[in-house]
């Protein structure tokens, strides 16, 4: 039987509500509007600024978790050829709708990917905000593999300063960089970027609270009069569910679009490393 497709409902307001074809933290400046068109400026912005870390000499590059395909648009329009590897449906659908004649594709986990030709090595890879989940042992591992011996490893992410609960699934960055540079990797260019993505909290925030809560309260509220006792079961049957769902929507997302706070606890940052190791086999 042919398992069902499990849309991320996250991705798809980003997409089809706000009209962002991105879905990373920006490149913001100062003069940017806090609006959904400040947004996509700081988005494209956001592309241009962690294009211009890769080197001169780099022809072929992998793009490792390649959300919607802009990046790789962008990459390809420039000369590079770029293969794109994302496991998530929803965003294949997004990406083949308009690259999949132009750019290629697959459906799968950076860890398990497999070149068709396995002796393909690439100049450089790159995780812009997918570097995160995946697990650092088997990134690096397959990484050396995939590189060609001087070849680089770009990752654009956001890290925890220290083991907090803010941002649990984050990876600790100090623990992160020491495990990259023990795999063989040099570091050669690091941008701090964390000013330049507080903004987007700031109109997350705005949207969230002014458009987002009071649009799902209406739904809510429209249920409890029209179908006060089918609403009365389905908060019988998942009253487990709706708390999580609840503390979700009000505490757990307004810490997480809390400025200071991720200006305290995070660092989003641009890491250019070279593979020193060299590439072997896979």
């Amino acid at each position: 039987m042919k398992s069902k497709k499990k849309v991320d409902w996250g991705l798809k307001f980003f997409h089809d509500v706000l009209n962002l074809d991105s879905f990373h933290l920006g490149f913001w400046e100062e003069d940017d509007p806090f609006t959904l068109e400040g947004a996509r400026t700081a988005q494209a912005r956001y592309t241009k600024e962690l294009i211009s870390m890769i080197p001169g000499e780099v022809r072929n590059v992998l793009d490792a978790g390649c959300g919607t395909g802009v990046t790789a648009k962008e990459l390809t329009d420039r000369g590079f050829h770029t293969v794109c590897l994302n496991p998530d449906r929803y965003q294949e659908d997004l990406f083949k709708a308009k690259f999949a004649d132009t750019i290629e594709f697959h459906k799968v986990k950076f860890e398990d990917y497999i070149p068709e030709n396995k002796k393909t090595k690439y100049g450089l890879i790159l995780m812009s905000e997918s570097s995160q989940y995946m697990d650092t042992e088997k990134m690096l591992t397959k990484a050396a593999r995939l590189l060609k011996s001087g070849g680089y490893l770009l990752i654009a992410d956001y890290f925890r300063k220290t083991d907090t609960e803010f941002y649990k699934t984050c990876k600790i960055k100090d623990e992160f960089l020491n495990r990259i540079k023990k795999a063989g990797f040099e570091l050669i260019n690091k941008r701090n970027i964390t000013e330049n993505v507080i903004p987007n909290f700031t109109l997350g925030k705005d949207i969230y609270f002014n458009y987002g809560l009071p649009v799902i309260e209406i739904i809510a509220g429209y249920a409890r009069q029209e179908k006060p006792v089918l609403t009365s079961i389905v908060k019988w049957l998942f009253s487990s569910e709706l708390k999580k769902v609840n503390h979700y929507l009000h505490s757990h997302t307004e810490e997480k679009l809390d400025e200071d706070k991720f200006m305290n606890n995070m660092e989003y940052l641009f890491l250019l490393y070279e593979n020193k190791k060299g590439g072997s086999q896979n």
